[in-house]
């Protein structure tokens, strides 16, 4: 490397492969017990699920009778206008050969 040259790095500290992936923001934790919410119209169902790999954007999830396709509800801290009729933050399981970097890039 010449005087002055930068270089990046990329430290891979766990890799998964064929898992179920959630968006992180979708999983809520009270205690050691982790759930989803799953979406199907305008029905909402706690879903219990055991945690797997975790990244900053992306968690690894299992149990619950969970499927790639189920729609989840994301957990914001944003609040909404009184009369607000969506559903918010709605987003989907990530499941094998879905696209990504191999192991979920984490």
């Amino acid at each position: 490397m010449r005087l002055g040259a930068s270089a990046g790095v990329v430290i891979t500290t766990g890799s998964a492969e064929d898992v179920l992936t959630v968006p992180t923001a979708a999983v809520s934790t009270t205690g050691t017990r982790s759930s989803v919410t799953v979406v199907n119209g305008t029905t909402r169902t706690p879903v219990q699920v055991t945690k797997g790999l975790q990244g900053t954007s992306t968690t690894e999830v299992s149990g619950g009778g969970l499927k790639a396709g189920d729609e989840v509800l994301l957990v914001t801290s944003a609040t909404t206008t009184s009369g607000s009729t969506g559903v918010p933050g709605g987003g989907g399981f990530g499941g094998p050969g879905l696209g990504g970097a191999p192991g979920g890039g984490r």
